[in-house]
């Protein structure tokens, strides 16, 4: 079982941000409503969603499953859906693993995350990922903050 690191500082504000506005956090997959991919990974992944906030090394600071044009609407410091980038899935109009990450294809995830760590030094971009993050690129794809 994998071990959640302790939550930083920004998290907690998150999750209390998130408790002040009245969004629920979902306790279960059914209850995030994910689409068939989401689930797939989670089915290997299964750490890396607590209380329906996907987790990284970071924490578990971002939230799976809801609409984000429902949350674009609260929240102006997310990029209207209309703009944003098209490597960035919405499936039913959800957040979901596609969203921040490629596809899952069974032989080349695991050819890919053997070789992720070389891949990002030879290139700079993580393979995992939908779009290439370096200066914050993919969370700000979506974060306009």
């Amino acid at each position: 079982m994998k071990i959640i690191p302790s939550y930083p500082l920004a998290a907690l504000q998150f999750l209390l941000l998130v408790l002040l506005l009245g969004f629920p956090l979902p306790s279960s997959a059914s209850e995030m409503r994910l689409d068939e991919q989401s689930l797939r990974c989670i089915n290997c992944h299964e750490n890396s969603i607590q209380g329906g906030l996907v987790c990284h090394k970071g924490g578990c600071d971002h939230l799976i499953g809801e609409d984000y044009a429902e949350q674009a609407a609260r929240n102006r410091t997310l990029t209207p859906p209309s703009s944003l980038n098209p490597a960035l899935k919405l499936i039913n109009g959800r957040v979901g693993c596609l969203t921040c990450h490629i596809p899952f294809d069974k032989k080349s995830h695991l050819d890919i995350a053997a070789k992720r760590f070389e891949i990002y030094k030879a290139t700079g971009t993580d393979p995992m990922l939908a779009v290439d993050n370096n200066g914050s690129g993919l969370c700000m794809a979506c974060h306009r903050k």
